[in-house]
């Protein structure tokens, strides 16, 4: 399921907006629109909750999924991988 989540750049301290399918990777390569740098931000430090999603038709479904703040803030990248 995709999310749209909130970034705050490590270079220009502006924040960004992508829409991304957030897995069990702990960490995500995004770029800055504003000033072009790649960021990494780490998931590792963010717990994970049990959410349970229940259809129309009453079946369940238990997922994981990280419990990020509003704006997830940036670290310079070391890496050429991008989303």
């Amino acid at each position: 399921m995709q999310k749209q989540t909130t970034f705050k750049c490590w270079n220009c301290i502006r924040t960004f907006k992508y829409s991304l399918e957030i897995t069990d990777q702990q960490t995500l390569v995004v770029k800055c629109p504003h000033c072009q740098s790649q960021a990494v931000a780490d998931l590792s430090a963010y717990p994970r909750k049990k959410v349970v999603l229940r259809s129309a038709s009453d079946t369940e479904q238990v997922i994981e999924e990280y419990q990020l703040p509003e704006i997830l803030p940036t670290q310079k990248s070391g890496q050429n991988q991008q989303i």
